[in-house]
């Protein structure tokens, strides 16, 4: 069996939904509503599971380490949902299923890189003390 080979297409108007007049093709339409309401589902889902990991690590007073593990692993939470929410609303594109199961990882992934980033910042600042 050969592994499945995605060959990326440079966009065109007709490819991105747009008809002559700029106006977006009905099913296009369709697809980007879906997009959309499944975006912010997963979105709102994630930001909900991160919201209470920061009202926990608020509230608790919690060492360095576990708060640090704890808001990175809520981000990525996030990214899982919002991953999941997308995957959702592009499987009726015909992707190939391996891409659609591995879309919620990838963001999973990046989104917990984005948090570890923004998390260690944070953290470094608050080791420097006070500024002016």
């Amino acid at each position: 069996m050969k592994p499945e080979r995605i060959v990326p297409l440079p966009p065109s108007a007709r490819s991105l939904g747009l008809e002559a007049g700029g106006k977006l093709q009905p099913e296009a339409r369709a697809f980007y509503r879906r997009w959309l309401g499944w975006t912010v589902a997963g979105e709102a889902a994630g930001f909900t599971a991160a919201a209470i990991a920061g009202a926990l690590a608020a509230t608790h007073d919690l060492p360095t380490v576990p708060e640090f593990a704890l808001l990175v692993g809520a981000g990525s939470i996030e990214g899982a949902l919002l991953g999941a929410g997308q995957a959702i609303a592009m499987m009726r594109l015909q992707r190939p299923p391996r891409m659609l199961l591995r879309w919620p990882v990838v963001t999973s992934v990046a989104a917990a890189l984005a948090w570890l980033i923004g998390c260690s910042r944070v953290r470094f600042l608050t080791f420097l003390g006070p500024h002016p």
